[in-house]
């Protein structure tokens, strides 16, 4: 055998002794409810151990009160929870927990308004505390009010909605200039059903010259979405007919791969702001290849990787959470119109099998922590 032949062959070995012999290892933050306190919403925080594609267990991180006196303390059971930077778990109203310390940053109520490098920044709008914004820095771990006046969050200009007429308009308050009628008709807004709170038009800032909103006609059955420039220029996008009335306001929102998302009375729509389009989501993309059907059948939701089949669920699609392993689902029976929970469901990339894992009392799905 050749010199050059037999370092090809070693050279070969050693590739593949390393890839049999690299593991990849992620966790998946769950919160569990405990019934013996139910008044102060007592919620166990579990991190669910994987190993190429086997589970390897579970341990509980901490347990957090919910409520004191029916005033919210930790709600990691709210929707919008999610892991940052692989250490900490953002609960949906703003409470921070380091999740390698089993500590709470952070008991507070805020408001999260976007990540910003290796920090995320909060606002806050208290009647006792005021109003402000903080930061949570990922390298120090400190998390501070922000002492700056002029500190701003969001990349946008000073506009402002005028409701008092029955079609609203758009006002914009450049700096050191006075104000000026930026959209002289900006639609009659949409109908709230039984709701206390006002029908209000979401802004969506693109960057800190255009915007989107959403213009409903004088019967309030027809949404078009127009993307404005702060020079006055109007772009429409589309348009959504036959909305029906809602029992909350419409938001724009980011699917897992960042897609815009305007959601109404008559379901999710992407706004494609480049191809001047709005479709309807069928299969929302969750990140990381996987798409999981919007609507609910009877089956529960469809769930694809890279656009093939992998399975039917009945879950909810505010508890799917994925990774680049790996996606969970908080797997619920369905018997006729009742809906038994039955714990959590994973299905890994590795060995593309679905796995059932017994979790009482899932609360909400946070995340992965990938290693």
């Amino acid at each position: 055998m050749s010199k050059r032949l037999l370092i090809i062959l070693l050279f070969s070995v050693v590739l593949a002794f390393n890839g049999f012999s690299q593991s990849n290892k992620y966790s998946l933050i769950v919160t569990q409810y405990q019934l013996n306190n139910t008044k102060a919403l007592m919620q166990d925080i579990y991190r669910y151990n994987f190993e190429n594609g086997e589970f390897k267990g579970k341990e509980k991180l901490l347990t957090v009160t919910g409520k004191d006196n029916a005033k919210d303390l930790i709600r990691a059971d709210v929707e919008g929870s999610f892991i940052f930077k692989n250490h900490w778990l953002i609960t949906g109203i703003g409470n921070i927990i380091d999740l390698q310390t089993k500590q709470v940053v952070s008991g507070d109520k805020a408001t999260f308004i976007k990540e910003s490098g290796d920090s995320l920044i909060f606002y806050t709008n208290d009647i006792f505390k005021g109003k402000f914004y903080s930061v949570l820095e990922a390298k120090t771990g400190k998390y501070a009010e922000v002492k700056s006046a002029k500190f701003k969050a969001i990349v946008a200009q000073d506009i402002e909605v005028d409701y008092e007429t029955s079609n609203r308009s758009i006002w914009l308050y450049p700096v050191n200039k006075d104000k000026f009628l930026l959209v002289s008709d900006a639609g009659f807004g949409e109908e709230i059903i039984n709701s206390k709170k006002k029908s209000e038009i979401p802004i969506y800032w693109l960057d800190k010259d255009n915007f989107l909103f959403p213009y409903y006609n004088v019967s309030k059955n027809e949404a078009t979405i127009f993307k404005v420039n702060v020079n006055k220029t109007q772009t429409k996008s589309g348009v959504i007919k036959d909305v029906p009335k809602s029992h909350f306001n419409s938001y724009f929102a980011k699917d897992g791969d960042g897609n815009i998302e305007y959601v109404c009375g008559k379901g999710k729509f992407y706004v494609d702001i480049k191809k001047l389009s709005i479709t309807e989501v069928l299969f929302e993309h969750e990140g990381h290849g996987y798409d999981v059907e919007w609507k609910t059948q009877s089956y529960g939701h469809a769930i694809k990787y890279n656009k093939a089949d992998i399975g039917k669920y009945q879950c909810e699609i505010k508890n799917i959470r994925t990774c680049k392993y790996a996606i969970a689902v908080d797997n619920k029976m369905k018997i006729g119109e009742e809906v038994y929970p039955q714990g959590i469901a994973v299905w890994n990339n590795i060995t593309k099998k679905w796995k059932s894992i017994d979790a009482d009392e899932v609360a909400a799905i946070a995340g992965w922590i990938v290693e």
